[in-house]
């Protein structure tokens, strides 16, 4: 039998808009607040449509913010990488508005592990992958700042009109296909991130130190018998300032 199974990895929380209520599940509905939502939901009702046209068998992976060792943290793009970046150079952490914005943040390693489950069971239709749990941008600052020496400033700037206010998803359909859950908790998944962070940037000659290669917020995995390398990652915007993308 050939190989006619094919899986898409888009961020979810854009996809879905604001929640109606709660986390929101595969049956919420998709109203993404700008054409870079759009564009990613298209991607994922093509490959719905050659599953109907032409037989592709398919899943769809919905996650929520991606975090991570690699993450690219130039520019103002990937808010947990661009924190981090400022606070290792002693900047005052920057956050849009009132801070009170809430995004699911989802460790990139138990992504890579989500997508190695996906090759090994073949789930058919739409999964989301997330923590379920909402944190603020004002919260995670703090988280930040709290892992590094001195008393770092949070500086607010004015709100992004179209930024996403509100951003969780229900992972309850995750857990009963694969048996896969989030094991990293935020705390736990910045420490290692600052770490790696930190390690890459001593290792890395005066001034050459680049976080994220590409704009990928990721991490390879290798996938048992089939020898397949699955990329998690998070695809990233140019020029959003931080707060507006995870």
């Amino acid at each position: 039998m050939g190989w006619n199974f094919s899986h898409s990895l888009l961020q979810g929380g854009g996809i879905y808009g604001e929640p109606i209520a709660g986390p929101q599940d595969e049956h919420h509905p998709e109203r993404p607040l700008s054409p870079y939502r759009v564009a990613k939901l298209s991607v994922d009702k093509y490959l719905a449509s050659f599953s109907h046209c032409h037989g592709l068998q398919s899943c769809s992976m919905r996650f929520s913010n991606v975090y991570g060792p690699r993450q690219n943290g130039r520019g103002e793009t990937g808010v947990v990488a661009v924190l981090i970046r400022k606070a290792q150079r002693g900047l005052p952490l920057r956050v849009n508005g009132d801070g009170g914005q809430t995004r699911d943040f989802v460790y990139v390693e138990d992504l890579a592990r989500a997508a190695s489950l996906i090759l090994g069971h073949r789930p058919l239709g739409v999964l989301n992958f997330g923590t379920g749990v909402e944190t603020s941008i004002r919260q995670l600052a703090d988280l930040v700042r709290s892992e590094f020496p001195g008393n770092l400033e949070i500086q607010r700037f004015p709100g992004i009109p179209e930024e996403q206010r509100r951003s969780v998803l229900a992972i309850t359909k995750a857990k009963r296909v694969l048996g896969w859950e989030p094991t990293t908790l935020l705390p736990e998944g910045l420490k290692a991130t600052i770490r790696w962070f930190s390690k890459a940037e001593s290792s890395a000659p005066s001034g050459s130190f680049r976080p994220g290669h590409t704009d990928l917020a990721g991490a390879v995995q290798a996938c048992d018998r089939r020898r397949l390398r699955i990329v998690a990652y998070g695809t990233q915007r140019p020029g959003r300032p931080a707060g507006d993308r995870g």
